[in-house]
């Protein structure tokens, strides 16, 4: 669930392959495409570790693979189920990269070994060294029974604490009271927000703070405008059952 993401999972290496990875098209916070192997029980400040990161967003496989003479081999990359690629002579193909980081005092080196080295060579150089501004979401303070005075009232006691952005959250567009309705149709609701989004940018501005919005462009709710004007943009396979979820 959204409240217990990213929880780390713990197993002994046996004889045989152990294999982590997705095939839902996408990397994501349901199943990260990262491993840490120690030796012993792993520690904070203590023992030897070997992490992997694959620098890929979509389908993948890592396998750690236990022999019976004791080596440890890991395979990462491109899952192979349903995957091909037509390499035609003198062409090539790139496959993603798998950062590999050993530290000798434990998972905590290991983190700042992966931070300083993703930092320093993977962020895009426009967002590498930007301090980003102290926000405050709407989310939790409203859920989706946002409006133009409830995100004022929010915005001006967050100035009083040095918060420095508002980021308008779901239940903004649409007729979007609930989960099961309006993604997909990206227009404010007027019942909620009547003088516009320009409306309450300019009141959150006039504070000294930035405004920003959350929107979720990759999702539709059958319930929508958007479904019903376009059921065939919904990306599925003809011949089988819809996947439906989040």
């Amino acid at each position: 669930g959204w409240a217990h993401e990213q929880q780390i999972t713990i197993r002994a290496l046996q004889q045989g392959t152990i294999a982590l990875g997705s095939k839902r098209g996408v990397s994501s916070h349901q199943m990260t495409p990262f491993c840490v192997l120690t030796s012993g029980s792993p520690q904070e400040e203590h023992g030897r570790c070997w992490g992997f990161s694959l620098l890929y967003s979509g389908n993948w496989l890592m396998e750690i693979e236990l022999s019976q003479t004791g080596c440890v081999r890991v395979n990462a990359g491109i899952n192979p189920s349903q995957f091909s690629w037509d390499l035609r002579p003198q062409d090539t193909f790139e496959s993603p990269e798998v950062v590999c980081v050993y530290s000798g005092n434990g998972l905590s080196d290991i983190t700042r070994t992966f931070h300083e080295l993703f930092a320093e060579r993977l962020i895009a150089p426009r967002w590498r060294d930007l301090v980003c501004p102290v926000l405050i979401n709407t989310w939790e303070a409203f859920y989706f029974a946002v409006n133009h005075e409830r995100v004022m009232e929010l915005a001006r006691a967050a100035k009083e604490i040095g918060v420095e952005m508002v980021v308008l959250d779901d239940g903004w567009f649409g007729n979007r009271n609930d989960d099961t309705s309006s993604l997909g149709d990206w227009n404010h609701d007027p019942k909620k927000f009547p003088e516009g989004l320009a409306g309450v940018v300019r009141d959150v501005n006039s504070l000294g703070m930035k405004f920003g919005i959350w929107m979720e462009p990759e999702m539709v709710n059958f319930k929508s405008e958007l479904f019903t004007a376009h059921p065939d943009w919904v990306l599925h396979h003809p011949s089988r059952l819809r996947s439906e979820g989040r």
